[in-house]
C-alpha cells in the first residue's frame, strides 16, 4: 500500500519560481496533480487557455487546493455564484432616480418575492418552472390583481437587469405575462360636497390633512409624492395657477405640469395662504413621507359614519378629472392636468356610473 507523504511542488511561470505546499497524498494523485499543474503553467507561459479538459478538472479540484493557486496567480479568483439577494441589491442599487415613492412600492414588491423565491438560491439555477410556481403562490396570497401585476412586474425587471448584465444567459422570467392592472371595482366617484362636509369637521391644530384632501380632490394632485414638496412659490395666485412638480413622472421628462386655480381650489388655498406661518416654504407642515396619512383620513371617515372608499386619495384625484369630463373639458386637456396619458386615463380614471350609462337609452338608431 502507498504511503502518503507530505508534498510539495515547485512551478515555473511567469519568470517567477513559485513553490506550493499540496499536503499529504499518494504518488498516484501527486502525479496527477503535478502533471494537471505543469500543464497549466506552461499554458500560463504561452499564453493560452486552460483549455475544456483542464478546466474541468479544476473545476473539480478541492477549495484549499483552489485558493493557493489563485494566492501564486496561476489562477484568477472566481466570484461564486450570484444569488437572488444579490441580485436584488444589484438591481435596486442602480435604480437611484427612481422617486421616493416608486422606492417604496418596489420595496415592497421585492419583499414579496423574496419571501416567495429562494433569496440564497443561485441565479443560474433558475428554471421556468420556478416562475410557474411563482406566479401561482402569488395568486395564492394575493387576490388583488393590481397586487399581482405589480409584483410579477418588477420580478421581470430584476431578471431583465441580471441578462442585460450579463449575470445569466437566460431570463426564466421572460415568458411571464404582466396582468392587467386595471381593477374597476376600486374605482369610486366622491362628490365634491362631500370633501367640502369633511373640511369643515377637520380641526384648525390638522392643517396638513385638510391641505392633502383639497389638493388631491380639487387640483388632483398625487398623495403623498406631489403634495409633499409643494411649496408657496408653487402657487402663482395672480395668473391662478399652480406650477405642480411630480417626482414620479421626471425621470421621463414631465417633471412639470400647470394645474389651472379653479374657484373652489383658488378660494382654499387662498384661506390656507393667509393662515400660514410667514416663514413657512412648504405647503405641509409635516412633511415627513413615512406619516400615515390614510390611517388618520380613515379615522376621520369613521368617526364622520362616511363609508371608506377603496382608495382613499387616488379616488379623490379621479374623482376631479371625471368632473373635468363631464363639464366638457376634452380627455387630452384633462389628462395634460391630471399628468398621465389618455390610455391610463381611460382604464384607472375614468368612473361610468350606471345613471349615466341610462341617459342615451333614448336614442334611436334609424
Amino acid at each position: 500500500m502507498c504511503q502518503k507523504k507530505q508534498r510539495r511542488l515547485f512551478l515555473s511561470f511567469g519568470g517567477h519560481r513559485q513553490s506550493i505546499r499540496l499536503g499529504k497524498m499518494g504518488d498516484i494523485v501527486f502525479l496527477t496533480i503535478k502533471e494537471k499543474l505543469l500543464e497549466l503553467a506552461r499554458r500560463n507561459n504561452n499564453g493560452l487557455d486552460a483549455g475544456d479538459e483542464l478546466m474541468a478538472w479544476l473545476k473539480k479540484i478541492d477549495i484549499k487546493l483552489h485558493k493557493k493557486l489563485v494566492r501564486i496567480k496561476l489562477l484568477k479568483e472566481v466570484k461564486p455564484p450570484l444569488t437572488l439577494e444579490a441580485l436584488v441589491a444589484d438591481f435596486l442599487n442602480a435604480k437611484k432616480s427612481w422617486a421616493k415613492s416608486t422606492r417604496v412600492t418596489v420595496d415592497v414588491c421585492v419583499k414579496r418575492i423574496l419571501a416567495i423565491l429562494s433569496s440564497k438560491k443561485q441565479l443560474v439555477s433558475f428554471t421556468q418552472g420556478d416562475a410557474d410556481n411563482f406566479e401561482d403562490a402569488l395568486k395564492i396570497s394575493y387576490p388583488n390583481i393590481s397586487t399581482r401585476s405589480k409584483t410579477i412586474s418588477i420580478a421581470k425587471q430584476i431578471f431583465k437587469h441580471a441578462t442585460r448584465n450579463n449575470l445569466i444567459n437566460f431570463d426564466p422570467f421572460s415568458h411571464l405575462k404582466k396582468s392587467s392592472m386595471v381593477n374597476s371595482s376600486r374605482s369610486f366617484y366622491v362628490p365634491a360636497n362631500t370633501i367640502l362636509l369633511i373640511l369643515g369637521h377637520i380641526p384648525n391644530n390638522n392643517s396638513d390633512l385638510k391641505t392633502i384632501l383639497i389638493l388631491s380632490r380639487f387640483a388632483g394632485c398625487r398623495c403623498p409624492s406631489e403634495v409633499l414638496d409643494l411649496k408657496w412659490s408653487d402657487i402663482d395666485f395672480a395668473n391662478k395657477k399652480l406650477n405642480l412638480q411630480s417626482p414620479k413622472t421626471k425621470h421621463c421628462g414631465k417633471g412639470l405640469r400647470i394645474v389651472p386655480l379653479f374657484p373652489e381650489l383658488f378660494q382654499h388655498l387662498q384661506s390656507l395662504y393667509l393662515a400660514r406661518d410667514p416663514n413657512s416654504e412648504f405647503l405641509l407642515q409635516n412633511r415627513n413621507a413615512h406619516k400615515n396619512w390614510r390611517t388618520c383620513f380613515a379615522k376621520l371617515l369613521k368617526k364622520l359614519k362616511i363609508a371608506i372608499w377603496p382608495r382613499l386619495f387616488q379616488n379623490l384625484r379621479a374623482s376631479m378629472e371625471n368632473d373635468l369630463l363631464n363639464s366638457g373639458v376634452p380627455f387630452h386637456v384633462a389628462a395634460k392636468i391630471l399628468g398621465h396619458s389618455v390610455k391610463v386615463q381611460a382604464d384607472h380614471y375614468i368612473n361610468v356610473t350606471e345613471s349615466e350609462v341610462m341617459k342615451v337609452q333614448g336614442i334611436t338608431f334609424t
